[in-house]
């Protein structure tokens, strides 16, 4: 079949990805806490799930220090 190639991956918008799903699911359970969203129960094992799933296929520790070694000065790499 004729597809196309997806977008380059870049290290830094994979670390980017990652933290903004995390802040999406803080707002969804404030939300549900401040009762904003009605009849939603959300219990500790989707949470924890959900998680492992992003964080197994981010690669966050080999995104992380990829993201270090290319788009971090030589100068400051020692201390991000």
């Amino acid at each position: 079949p004729n597809i196309p190639a997806g977008p380059e991956e870049k290290s830094g918008l994979v670390v980017l990805r990652v933290a903004e799903v995390a802040q999406f699911q803080e707002k969804i359970l404030r939300a549900i806490l401040n009762g904003e969203i009605k009849d939603v129960v959300v219990t500790p094992q989707q949470l924890v799930f959900g998680t492992q799933i992003l964080m197994r296929n981010s690669n966050l520790a080999g995104n992380m220090k990829l993201m270090i070694d290319n788009e971090i000065p030589r100068s400051n790499q020692r201390k991000a």
